[in-house]
């Protein structure tokens, strides 16, 4: 399964709390005033990436406290980041460290 985003921040301190894996989802509708990520908005933008590379990608990362999902806006995809999160919390991520960011 793909998934179209925008790009992904593997270490950030500034998304949630502690050191975070950001997804950046590609697409949003909302055109919000003062919006940092207006290159987010297309649907067509950003790139397609396979959510088992994602997943991989942040099992393997030990330093990460949580994963958050940001945008665009992730509920554009939202089947996906769903069937992504219910993976990351059958392996070891509670509901507390999987984080939807909105601005």
């Amino acid at each position: 399964m793909k998934i179209r985003i925008a790009g992904i921040n593997r270490e950030s301190l500034v998304d949630g709390p502690g050191i975070r894996y950001v997804i950046f989802s590609q697409g949003c509708f909302h055109n919000c005033r003062g919006c940092h990520n207006k290159e987010t908005h297309p649907l067509d933008g950003g790139y397609e990436v396979e959510l088992d590379y994602i997943y991989n990608d942040i099992i393997q990362n030990k330093y990460i406290d949580g994963v958050t999902f940001s945008g665009g806006d992730p509920f554009v995809q939202v089947e996906k980041f769903i069937h992504l999160a219910k993976r990351l919390k059958e392996k070891k991520y509670t509901h507390n460290m999987l984080y939807w960011i909105f601005i």
